[in-house]
């Protein structure tokens, strides 16, 4: 575990002494310690991107931001999608508009 003081300059020293005590009484839960995993013991099927972007849908959805939005964003995905297309046929090409035009 890490653990970092953020306080104004002005609040440092009067801060320390206070922040050291505390976390010097800091434990984790019996039974919750990394060193108690053993197999079988449940774990997370998500990295921190899902939780990152998880937090963001629901401040979203929370705030009617996704209400507001959700045009813009199905827009967005119509283009990502289109571009992908157009970019997977240029790589990849078809072998019959290849064949027409050297026969053509």
């Amino acid at each position: 575990m890490n653990v970092d003081l953020v306080v104004s300059p002005e609040e440092f020293d009067d801060t320390v002494d206070q922040f050291e005590s505390i976390m010097s009484q800091f434990r984790y839960t019996e039974g919750h310690r990394y060193a108690e995993w053993k197999q079988g013991d449940p774990i997370a099927e998500y990295g921190l991107t899902a939780l990152i972007v998880g937090g963001a849908g629901a401040v979203a959805l929370q705030t009617g931001l996704l209400a507001k939005l959700w045009k813009v964003i199905v827009i967005g995905v119509a283009a990502v999608v289109s571009a992908a297309r157009k970019f997977f046929r240029a790589l990849f090409g078809k072998k019959g508009d290849a064949e027409a035009t050297v026969n053509g």
